[in-house]
């Protein structure tokens, strides 16, 4: 008889679910990674994973969630090793219903300045040497310079045959 999990949820009751024990599995995952031990390649990968069978899992099951949370008659409880709180996790306004004048006006004047914005950082990305020009609010004779332009290297993780 093997001692490893024969589902997917006995699988998941294996990873660690207090902080304490989610620093041991970081530190000996970093450590791993830093002594040779693990590929950096294949432990990107496996978090890749876990991040997207958690976005994949939590989005199907929230009702669940939510459900089971409103069994206890405390908003905020311990269970599993954790405190668990029902709370408001996402609160959006639609001020557009307000049918409030001034906010309209503002938002059209936000909107065009956002699109203006817009164009000029298009603009600025396309220069390759300084500029001369005229500010046509001032008059003012400005050189404009290219945009420094700063990046970071990476590595992207595809899951294949995933969404």
């Amino acid at each position: 008889m093997s001692d490893l999990p024969e589902t997917a949820i006995g699988a998941l009751r294996l990873m660690p679910n207090t902080t304490p024990q989610v620093a041991v599995f970081v530190k000996q995952i970093i450590s791993a990674v830093k002594s040779g031990d693990a590929n950096p390649l294949e432990v990107l990968v496996m978090l890749r994973s876990l991040e997207l069978v958690s976005e994949l899992v939590r989005d199907e099951i929230e009702d669940n969630i939510l459900t089971e949370a409103e069994k206890h008659s405390e908003k905020k409880f311990n269970a599993f090793g954790a405190i668990i709180e029902r709370a408001e996790v996402g609160v959006k306004y639609n001020y557009g219903t307000s049918k409030d004048t001034i906010y309209e006006r503002l938002q059209v004047d936000a909107d065009t300045a956002k699109r203006r914005l817009d164009e000029r950082t298009a603009f600025l990305r396309q220069l390759k040497e300084p500029m001369t020009v005229v500010d046509e609010m001032t008059g003012e004779i400005v050189t404009i310079t290219p945009p420094l332009k700063k990046s970071k290297s990476g590595v992207k993780v595809y899951l294949a045959n995933v969404k």
